[in-house]
This record gives structure tokens, sequence and C-alpha cells, in this order.
């Protein structure tokens, strides 16, 4: 006799599912159907954004060389982004700057910009395709820079995924995922930027290379504040002596 107090059957359908799949929050005793693989389907895989096709694993590394006017893709001698500085009228209100950097593709569209601090803060902040983020100062030495990763979704300082940007002396600095157990993303050497994991998006690959940019710029910066230290330093001693 039909009940109808009680919930209905989940929908099984042989062909389409090959497990059973009870309703949500309403639990189930499988029902019996002769053979019925009762095992978990594999986790849901997120379709890959059209015309951007993941790095084989196989694929080299790209490499990319980095230099005052420009990023040179080793690979085949291109240039990928032109950099520029920019003056405060050419840029939004929140983010001018006379020391605001531009990062511009070859046929003219702006893929990111990079502001420094002067006296207020040791942070950096940036522009992504249009999307604002901060590298946020983590060790309060400008050595150790921390931020949400927008290309990840992860667009709000509180929680999420966090990636870090290590500088390790002027000239060298190294980016790990916060959350994902330190795991290396690329790292820049001598003005050299490299990508250390494989299958990374274009949006992934363009954040990387603007806070790439803006770190092994904030070595230089570094490196030229501590000469000016130093000279002041000795400047003052000799008045002193």
């Amino acid at each position: 006799m039909f009940n109808s107090n009680q919930p209905p059957a989940p929908y099984y359908h042989q062909t389409q599912y090959p497990a059973y799949y009870p309703p949500p929050h309403q639990p189930h005793t499988p029902v019996p159907f002769g053979n019925m693989d009762t095992r978990a389907p594999p986790p849901y895989q997120f379709p890959r954004q059209p015309n951007m096709p993941p790095q084989q694993q196989s694929a080299p590394r790209p490499w990319f060389r980095i230099t005052k006017e420009e990023v040179r893709n080793l690979a085949n001698d291109q240039t990928i982004v032109n950099i520029t500085r920019q003056s405060a009228f050419n840029i939004p209100k929140e983010l001018s700057s006379k020391s605001s950097v531009a990062l511009t593709r070859p046929d003219g569209s702006l893929m990111g910009t990079i502001r420094f601090h002067s006296m207020t803060s040791t942070s950096i902040d940036v522009t992504i395709n249009g999307h604002s983020s901060k590298l946020s100062d983590s060790a309060m030495m400008g050595t150790k820079f921390t931020f949400n990763p927008i290309s990840r979704g992860a667009v709000t300082t509180f929680g999420g995924e966090k990636w870090c940007w290590k500088l390790k002396g002027h000239a060298n600095a190294t980016l790990h995922s916060a959350k994902s157990g330190g795991e290396l993303l690329a790292k820049v050497e001598e003005g050299m930027l490299v990508f250390e994991k494989p299958g990374m998006s274009h949006a992934e690959m363009d954040e990387i290379l603007v806070t790439g940019v803006a770190l092994h710029f904030k070595g230089s910066r570094n490196k030229k504040d501590e000469k000016t230290a130093e000279a002041v330093f000795e400047a003052v001693g000799g008045i002193a002596g």
C-alpha cells in the first residue's frame, strides 16, 4: 500500500549512474538491484577553460627573463609583457603613485599594475587583469609577502587559499602555496622567472608573472634603500667624527 508520508525512493538509472545516490540530507539503505556497483564515483573534475590548455607534465618549465623594460619568454625569444613606469594621471586614483609600474601585452592590453609604498607601508598593491589585490608584508621586514590568489577565487583576506612570496637576498624569491603543504609554485633567480608547478591556467600564470615582477623590483628597491642608508650612516659618522 502506498504511504504518502514516506520519502520517495531515490532516482536510479543503471546506465547513467553506476552507484546509488540518495537525496541530500536523506540517508537511505541502498536498493538491491542485482549486481549493482555501490562504489562512489570519482570526484568531479572541473572542465578546462576553452583555448587555455594546461601545461603537460612532460613539458619543459617555462623560463622568462625579467628586465626593466620587458619580460621575455626564453623558449621562443618573444616579449610576453612590456614594463613601463606610469604617471599618477594614467591609473585609478586609489592606485596613483609615481612609482607605479604597468605591464602591458604586445597587443597593448593591460595585464597588471604594481604600486610600491614609500614610507607608509612595505606592502605592495597590484592589479591583475582588472582585479585588485595586495601583497601584505607578513614578516614586517619587506621580505615575505602573502596574498590571496585572485586566479584561485580567493578574493577575501580572511580564509581561503594563500600564496606567499619570500625574498632571499636582493635577486632571488620563491612562491609557495601556504595551504598546500608549502608546494613550490614558482621562483625568481637572478632575474629569471620559472614556473615550477605544471598544469597552471593562464590566469594563474598571469598572477604569478605580475607578482613575480613585483618581487623582482622589490628586491632591487631593498638593495637601493640599503645603499642609501649606508651612505647616510657614513656621512653622519664622518660629521660626528
